[in-house]
């Protein structure tokens, strides 16, 4: 376990300015007056934040979204979309309602782990880890501060389930990989 992301008594608290992943100080500082200028590109951004606000966020499940919820869907694509957009927009107004979506979010991805069902990571040989693992990094990094510790012991734990599954079993893990034939 020496590549294991673990979780000592109590997970970091993320730092403004810091552990904010493509959020530096200047650009968090260009979406806040795009947003106070009601920018176009801040109004898409908002109003897909606050459409994700009305979803119920569904259990796990490979497919079957409906237009009310936010799920799992294609890869992942739903929870990433849902932390990117609710993510940026708690950044940019500080609004708690974006945060609170968020770690309803976070919670509903890492229930499946707990009872050992790696299916959002391991669907497709691993191909979800682009999608479920950006979701989860930007969803502590935007709104980790205001996550209670035991979302974070939560999340952190299925990382490292996540991070153990890759290892051994993902794409590439035998060391093949992109042979013809394979």
């Amino acid at each position: 376990r020496d590549q294991t992301i673990t979780v000592p008594g109590q997970a970091p608290q993320p730092q403004p300015g810091s552990n904010t992943i493509w959020l530096d100080p200047t650009t968090l500082a260009r979406l806040k007056a795009k947003a106070a200028a009601t920018d176009p590109d801040w109004v898409t951004i908002k109003a897909k934040a606050d459409d994700f606000l009305t979803k119920s966020v569904a259990p796990f499940a490979v497919a079957g979204c409906t237009l009310t919820t936010i799920c799992y869907e294609w890869q992942g694509s739903g929870w990433y979309d849902a932390a990117l957009y609710l993510g940026l927009a708690y950044q940019v107004t500080g609004t708690a309602t974006y945060a609170a979506k968020v770690r309803e979010l976070m919670a509903a991805m890492a229930l499946p782990a707990k009872s050992g069902n790696l299916a959002p990571i391991s669907t497709d040989h691993g191909y979800p880890s682009r999608t479920v693992g950006t979701a989860v990094a930007w969803g502590y990094a935007w709104t980790g501060s205001t996550w209670p510790a035991q979302l974070k012991t939560d999340v952190f734990e299925s990382l490292n389930k996540w991070h153990d599954w890759m290892k051994a079993e993902g794409y590439a893990a035998d060391g093949i990989c992109c042979a013809v034939g394979s």
